[in-house]
């Protein structure tokens, strides 16, 4: 094994395996988000968007290497759990909203310099 093998073994591989679906999601959370922003919950309301957001993060999830999702339950500010209230789940969708945006940010970004055409050396 060469030493540079060793050493992408040896790093946490953040990666997306699912693109398409985390994009979709995103823009799922982006409109529950402004739901959340918007409505009067009140507990029924409160209670499905609890269940919502459970299964959000079960789907997000099925998207995320093992070490993007050890990141995302690091990030993540706000417990909720069964006595959340709305403003905390506003609070826990909207970072979750803005977390993902930056994974596929960084998707995008990865993607791109990827598919960049290895750059001439500047001549004068």
């Amino acid at each position: 094994m060469t030493s540079d093998m060793a050493l992408v073994e040896a790093e946490e591989v953040e990666v997306v395996v699912a693109p398409g679906k985390a994009v979709r999601l995103a823009d799922m959370i982006d409109t529950m988000v402004e739901e959340l922003h918007t409505a009067a919950l009140d507990e029924d309301a409160r209670a499905r968007f609890l269940t919502l957001y459970r299964a959000t993060l079960v789907e997000v999830g099925s998207t995320l290497s093992d070490a993007l999702l050890t990141e995302l339950a690091r990030v993540q500010t706000v417990s909720v759990d069964e006595c959340a209230s709305c403003d905390e789940l506003r609070v826990a969708m909207t970072q979750l909203a803005g977390w993902l945006h930056g994974v596929i940010l960084g998707v995008l970004t990865g993607t791109t310099l990827f598919d960049l055409p290895e750059a001439e050396p500047f001549t004068e």
